[in-house]
């Protein structure tokens, strides 16, 4: 809304870290700003798109809400109790979610060959 045009993203999940051990975590590509309605590009003012720490935030609450909607729909197999599944949710809205940002990359074939796991790149 800010920027006034749409905003592209790139997301791949990582199951797994460097050495093997099982690491849940999301790896997100976005660009540093917009497209209008006219397909101009609208850069954003600063080096960040979005502060760090809103980022952060909002990404868990909506991350916990789409929990909570599959929930209610009965789409989570391996916890099925409601009290359990409003026991974790709430746990989970209570802690700081990390989301680690970095300004433009200027090493993009690097950084996709990384995010696919593919040495032929």
């Amino acid at each position: 809304k800010r920027l006034g045009g749409k905003l592209g993203m790139t997301a791949v999940l990582h199951t797994w870290g460097q050495n093997l051990s099982q690491h849940v975590h999301l790896h997100c590509l976005v660009p540093g700003g917009v497209l209008t309605e006219n397909q101009e590009w609208h850069s954003a003012r600063s080096t960040y798109l979005f502060p760090v720490r809103a980022l952060s935030r909002h990404f868990r609450g909506k991350m916990v809400s789409a929990l909570r909607e599959c929930a209610t729909a009965g789409k989570l197999d391996r916890i099925t109790r409601a009290d359990e599944i409003d026991q974790l949710l709430d746990q989970l809205m209570k802690k700081d979610w990390v989301v680690y940002s970095k300004p433009c990359i200027n090493h993009t074939e690097t950084i996709i060959r990384y995010l696919a796991r593919d040495k032929s790149l």
